[in-house]
């Protein structure tokens, strides 16, 4: 009795369990646990299935998550989400770490701009100083592919992208290259000087749309000059597709400036009109910001795809003023601008100020800052993100992260898409390592930022500073997760010192960091010095990896045993054929297989040849002879030649018949005998009693 009670409490209680006892369990399983176990009852498999449940569990194991986060995964999903995000977590913070080291000195004295395909693996890195162009495995810095690509004389901006290089000159001119075409180098500048798109006066702004190299007949870069006036260039061609005249907005035509050839090189007239930044996706927008400190938004550019005359659209979306903006366009040198495509929204700030203006509205947001903060530099999610459009509805709400790093070496995490007047930070960072630079530099240099590089995803921020070193903190809570780089050996240290003026001692601050959001893996740019990490069984990877190669490589050499046994089989066949030709044509001049009319005819032959004959031999030589006869004579001497002659050919063909025939049954043998051993090393049963069996087991 005592134990039917027990059951049925136990049945009662497993039917009966507490959804909140449930979200409870369900947060400390595994995946794998948590697929089998819908498996026990109907009310545990709709639990499972149910998203709000998976919204309670995904609160319980990240209690410290925002309602407003960044997602591991574009998903509606809080299951995925949370797969995702654990699986990214763990990584990233209990990974097995792994840093390879290597110098580009060789080729390149000090890349300007990196550029890196995580999913290819390569990496593309340009010095602007020396004008070299290196591409190469990013992470060992084999396979280098390096081309010469230098900057034309007199260049005032250029802009680097994935596939295409611009530059613009002082006086107006421009150059464009195309870099890298089917994992193909392609340097080697060309002029894009067309008659009816040349500008007029001095190039102040340069950029080159993101993504992929666009198709024949869509703008793939541009240029803006000091006049305000914007020109779209197409990068397979080289042909100015539109021209966009922003100075002379308030009036029916542009104002007529002189051309800047006719001017002094350094003696430029300031101009309010100018263009000093420029940023498109390549697909819809172009944002423009001129030295008077409006901001544009100009659409229409990419829909038309023939060669018809396009009509931008234009519009004014804000006005950007700080402290020390002055109409001259080197005052804005520390200008700079990120435009979140997907949340239609555009960032420009400097060291005192950052405002995001939106796309369509009228009121923008300001990122408050203390009296005496200054703004050292800052970076948008690495990704793709910006370029996605936003919804809403997805796990998290979508955001797009910035991280806002200080001069004081403080990191701010902000939410550029966030509907505010005053953007407040989501998470505040003071990086371990401050501590030990404000003690080695006594008091702090406000000239010298101790944080020189930052890169963030919607899980870990990576924070570079001048001394090499690298650390990574969470981009919710702002905790510090692990040191990521110590900073490169002296050793190597002192190979980059030697291309440059540092020797052994050079400083080699991170100038770049680059961030997968799809893997746990990233890259450190400290001058030459490449440093590329990755947190995770990446040895597991390899040696999986290793697995299907070397699979695919047995797969490729059984291909080409059977490819050559099928060629020899062909090769056999033809000569079959042409044996069996050369039979027909022997038995054919022997009178084999002839048909009756046809040996009559050869009877026929014969026996005038030898009458002739006869007759020449019954003439005696001092007798009379005519010249018929003479002629007759020599004729049946050269029909007895040429007989003679088919003879000997007809043995010669005889001889090398015998001889072909034993080369064949050679061949035929040996063929046998490969085919024999192909069947062995393929597993298949060969055939009982065969000779050839013998020979190969003796």
């Amino acid at each position: 009795m005592e134990n039917k009670q027990s059951d049925g409490q136990k049945q009662t209680g497993l039917a009966g369990l507490p959804t909140e006892l449930l979200i409870q369990v369900f947060s400390h399983l595994d995946p794998q646990t948590l697929e089998e176990i819908g498996l026990v009852c109907h009310r545990w498999h709709n639990l499972i299935k149910d998203n709000t449940v998976w919204y309670r569990v995904f609160v319980a194991r990240h209690p410290r998550t925002a309602p407003v986060f960044s997602a591991a995964v574009r998903t509606k999903s809080w299951r995925m989400e949370l797969i995702r995000r654990d699986e990214l977590l763990a990584a990233w913070n209990n990974g097995r770490s792994t840093l390879r080291t290597y110098s580009l000195a060789r080729d390149l004295r000090r890349p300007s701009r990196i550029l890196a395909d995580f999913r290819r693996g390569r990496m593309l890195a340009y010095d602007a100083t020396m004008g070299g162009l290196l591409t190469c495995d990013i992470s060992s810095g084999r396979g280098i592919s390096h081309a010469l690509c230098s900057i034309p004389a007199g260049c005032t901006t250029y802009s680097v992208g994935r596939h295409f290089m611009i530059f613009g000159r002082w006086d107006g001119s421009v150059y464009g290259s195309i870099l890298e075409r089917k994992n193909i180098l392609c340097a080697g500048l060309r002029s894009m000087q067309t008659v009816p798109g040349r500008h007029n006066s001095l190039i102040t702004a340069s950029a080159v749309c993101r993504g992929d190299l666009p198709k024949q007949g869509l703008p793939g870069a541009f240029t803006g000059d000091i006049q305000g006036s914007i020109h779209a260039w197409d990068a397979r061609t080289g042909e100015c597709l539109a021209q966009i005249a922003l100075g002379g907005l308030a009036h029916a035509q542009p104002a007529r400036v002189a051309p800047a050839a006719v001017l002094p090189s350094g003696d430029v007239p300031p101009s309010q009109n100018a263009v000093v930044r420029l940023d498109s996706d390549g697909r819809r927008y172009l944002v423009a910001l001129l030295s008077s400190g409006n901001v544009y938004l100009i659409e229409n550019l990419f829909c038309v795809r023939e060669r018809t005359e396009r009509t931008p659209r234009i519009s004014k979306i804000g006005l950007f003023k700080s402290p020390g903006l002055s109409a001259d366009p080197s005052s804005w040198v520390g200008v700079q601008i990120c435009a979140d495509y997907g949340g239609q929204n555009v960032v420009v700030y400097n060291q005192d100020r950052f405002e995001v203006f939106p796309f369509h509205g009228e009121s923008s947001s300001v990122l408050a800052l203390a009296p005496g903060q200054q703004i050292s530099l800052a970076a948008l999610e690495c990704g793709d993100h910006a370029m996605v459009a936003r919804e809403r509805s997805i796990v998290g709400g979508d955001p797009l992260l910035m991280a806002v790093v200080l001069r004081s070496g403080l990191v701010l995490i902000v939410n550029v898409r966030a509907a505010s007047f005053v953007l407040q930070p989501l998470a505040r960072i003071e990086p371990q390592l401050l501590r030990g630079w404000h003690d080695a530099q006594g008091a702090p240099d406000p000239a010298a930022a101790p944080i020189t590089a930052v890169a963030l995803t919607g899980l870990v921020v990576v924070v570079g500073f001048r001394d090499g070193a690298a650390e990574m903190y969470d981009t919710v809570s702002g905790e510090f997760c692990r040191r990521v780089s110590d900073g490169p050996s002296r050793r190597m240290r002192a190979g980059a010192g030697a291309g440059g003026a540092g020797g052994a001692g050079a400083e080699l601050p991170v100038s770049t960091i680059l961030l997968d959001d799809q893997s746990a893996a990233g890259l450190l740019e400290l001058g030459p010095v490449i440093q590329f990490f990755e947190f995770g069984d990446c040895y597991s990877r390899q040696h999986h990896s290793g697995h299907r190669i070397r699979k695919k490589s047995r797969q490729r050499e059984k291909k080409a045993v059977d490819d050559e046994i099928k060629s020899r089989v062909r090769d056999y066949e033809y000569q079959e054929a042409q044996l069996e030709r050369e039979y027909d044509m022997v038995a054919q001049y022997n009178g084999e297989d002839t048909t009756g009319a046809e040996q009559l005819q050869m009877a026929l032959a014969l026996s005038a040849s030898l009458q002739s004959s006869e007759q020449g031999e019954n003439t005696s030589p001092g007798g009379d002879v005519t010249p018929d006869e003479m002629r007759q004579i020599e004729r049946i001497e050269r029909t007895e030649e040429r007989q003679r002659r088919e003879e000997a050919q007809v043995a010669q063909i005889a001889q090398q018949q015998e001889e072909a025939q034993a080369r064949q049954r050679q061949e035929e043998e040996d063929l046998r005998l490969a085919i024999r051993l192909s069947l062995l090393d393929t597993g298949a049963p060969p055939a009982q009693g065969s000779s050839d069996d013998n020979r190969i087991n003796n």
